[in-house]
């Protein structure tokens, strides 16, 4: 994915904003976005969970899998808004 350009006014140029910067501006300035994120997270907290259990029953396996999955989505939710932030930046 293309990085906007922003002014960086301490260095006195134009310069490529990398992903951490984008998501940090999308977390201040896109509500959708921030749902995203925290929805992500609190997928990757469960999952962490589950890794620390070892073993899993059935059930357990399975919504760890549809966690998995929806935490999947929830990125390519994130990277869809980042790159038309992406567009419309640069």
């Amino acid at each position: 994915m293309k990085s906007p350009e922003h002014y960086d006014i301490l260095a006195g140029r134009w310069k490529r904003m990398d992903e951490e910067e984008l998501k940090a501006i999308l977390l201040k300035e896109n509500e959708e976005f921030m749902a995203f994120y925290k929805e992500h997270q609190a997928c990757e907290k469960r999952l962490k969970a589950f890794a620390k259990k070892g073993s899993l029953t059935a059930g357990e396996a399975v919504k760890e899998k549809l966690i998995k999955k929806r935490k999947l989505v929830l990125k390519d939710k994130m990277y869809r808004i980042m790159a038309e932030k992406t567009k419309v930046s640069a």
